[in-house]
């Protein structure tokens, strides 16, 4: 029905300036920029079994968003209450990089390439076993999002600050 509209209903005055339009909005719009989010801001409250909140509790972010080739991570320590706020991560870009970054990762990485934003959490406390959390699975996801984290009493490792490297290189404490 629509083609037939299309063909036979408008005049061809008309026709040549709904294509230059189309020709025109795909040549434009990939190269529109808009805000991309990473991570999301959270707030989160390290807390034990009784509800005590865990005060210096060591909070890793590692972000990354793969078809720009943006990686980063920051170490951050929960205060008295044992509260911890996670800034917002995000990148102004547009269609056109989001496109090229991809095409990009699959000619090197094939079917296993990363095109998303992905997070990761660390929560390390002494005397308590360590948790962390990902978004690509969603084991404990909604204990994240809730804004709560309970670590149990347990032995964990101990928490160092390593620089050294990209991508895993110190991602663990020793």
């Amino acid at each position: 029905m629509n083609f037939f509209f299309w063909r036979f209903c408008m005049s061809t005055y008309v026709r040549k300036w709904a294509y230059l339009l189309i020709l025109i909005s795909l040549i434009v719009i990939p190269f529109i920029p808009f805000e991309l989010t990473i991570a999301s801001q959270r707030k989160l409250r390290i807390i034990d079994g009784n509800g005590t909140g865990i005060v210096n509790a060591k909070v890793r972010q590692i972000w990354d968003q793969y078809a720009l080739n943006i990686h980063g991570r920051m170490d951050f320590q929960s205060d008295r209450a044992g509260e911890v706020v996670l800034p917002r991560r995000s990148v102004r870009t547009n269609i056109f990089s989001l496109a090229r970054g991809a095409i990009k990762g699959f000619s090197e990485y094939g079917f296993d390439a990363g095109f998303g934003s992905a997070e990761t959490i660390l929560i390390f406390a002494n005397g308590f076993k360590d948790r962390w959390f990902t978004s690509v699975s969603t084991v404990g996801l909604k204990e994240l999002n809730s804004g709560v984290v309970i670590l149990e009493k347990g032995k964990g490792t101990k928490f160092e600050k390593n620089n050294s490297g990209a991508g895993l290189n110190g991602l663990l404490p020793k």
